[in-house]
């Protein structure tokens, strides 16, 4: 990824980049360093992501990540991605009661925002009636999903191309204004 080319392409109208920084209790991305200081040099905004394991509690994963982005300037709340795609069938109670643990560590650590990424079938399994205290990040490629759910982020492609980016990228966009983008980024 070319962070700089990604920017300076005024036709992308580019905001925005969520950065994977781990998973589960010991893993830690390879590019993470790196995507951040060049996303950071590019003046992004930056996100960090952690994706979720079922089998492994909230606090070691959340304590995987803190001690992974620990002293990195983050301009979005960390994102939580809570999806049975990559995990073994887990008790519905137990994920949420990990995911809790999860976000109350985060908190007791200095992080008091998160946003809580999943697609439909997660959504539908794990977040409804869930975590209303939490932002949503959905991905759906479903307009009537999106038309009747409160998002404030929506990933509604996986085939993205974009200047600066080898491959296909995901595309997201903000639930809001200019000026309520503005606002959450403060």
């Amino acid at each position: 990824i070319n962070f700089e080319s990604l920017k300076s392409n005024s036709k992308q109208k580019l905001q925005f980049v969520y950065i994977k920084a781990t998973e589960g209790k010991n893993y830690r991305d390879k590019k993470f360093e790196s995507n951040y200081i060049n996303a950071k040099n590019a003046n992004l905004k930056i996100g960090v992501y952690h994706f979720f394991r079922f089998n492994v509690s909230g606090k070691q994963q959340a304590l995987n990540l803190v001690e992974a982005i620990s002293n990195k300037e983050i301009d979005l709340p960390i994102a939580i991605d809570i999806e049975k795609w990559g995990n073994k069938k887990a008790n519905k109670s137990i994920v949420i009661n990990a995911v809790n643990e999860f976000i109350e560590t985060l908190k007791s650590n200095g992080y008091t925002r998160t946003v809580i990424y999943s697609n439909e079938d997660g959504y539908k399994t794990y977040l409804k009636n869930n975590f209303s205290e939490n932002d949503l990040w959905i991905c759906s490629f479903n307009t009537q999903f999106t038309k009747n759910n409160q998002w404030k982020f929506w990933q509604y492609s996986h085939k993205g191309k974009i200047i600066g980016a080898e491959g296909y990228i995901d595309y997201n966009v903000f639930n809001g204004s200019v000026d309520q983008w503005n606002e959450y980024i403060d």
